[in-house]
Order: structure tokens, then sequence, then C-alpha cells
């Protein structure tokens, strides 16, 4: 992976070329990687537990998203071309997190499911 700054002739690309690589943008900065393959390999048990805590995490961050105060909330510790969503997810894995804002206390749920 390459993070493309400064003069560059593909600054501000985005998108595939051919199957060979992928820009990618994030904040100002562009970021060449190589195309993703799929595999024809059947995903192992730990993967689809990985896929549904990561399904479940993405439901949060949604909910998160929508919700003004909450969403606020994220938005006030996003920086270094992190976004709200990815500090979220972050958030949701390691559930140490509390915050409190005028008087209503806000923690990430645990899953009965998980």
């Amino acid at each position: 992976m390459a993070v493309l700054t400064g003069f560059s002739i593909f600054q501000g690309f985005s998108g595939k070329l051919g199957n060979q690589v992928v820009f990618r943008r994030r904040g100002n900065k562009t970021i060449l990687s190589a195309y993703p393959h799929k595999t024809d390999k059947k995903p192992t048990e730990k993967q689809l537990a990985v896929q549904r805590k990561f399904r479940a995490a993405s439901a949060y961050a949604k909910k998160v998203m929508n919700d003004p105060v909450l969403c606020e909330l994220y938005k006030s510790r996003a920086n270094n071309g992190k976004s709200v969503y990815n500090i979220i997810i972050a958030d949701f894995f390691n559930k140490k997190e509390t915050y409190e804002t005028n008087s209503v206390v806000y923690r990430c749920p645990v899953l009965s499911f998980l």
C-alpha cells in the first residue's frame, strides 16, 4: 500500500485501474493498494464469528450515526483522518469507554448473541 501525498499525477483518483490496483481517498490523501481478490475457500467457523461480530458493530454504528447526541460525542474524537464510523466500530469492539453528557451516560452495549 502506498500513500500519495503532495504533487502526484494520481492525486485525487479513486476507484480501480484494471484488476491491478485500487485508489482510495482518506481525507486529503490518496491511497494506492493492490486489487483485492476473492477466494473460493469457505470461511472457517472463527471467520464466520468475526463476520457476525462486524455485522453487529456495523448495526451499532449506524444506530449511533442516526442519534445526533451520540454522533456529536464521536465526532469530537475523530482526528488524523479517522472517520466517525471507524471510531464507533473501534469503540464497539473495545467496549471500554463511557460518555456522559447532560447527566445521561452512554455505553456501547454488550449484545447477548455475541
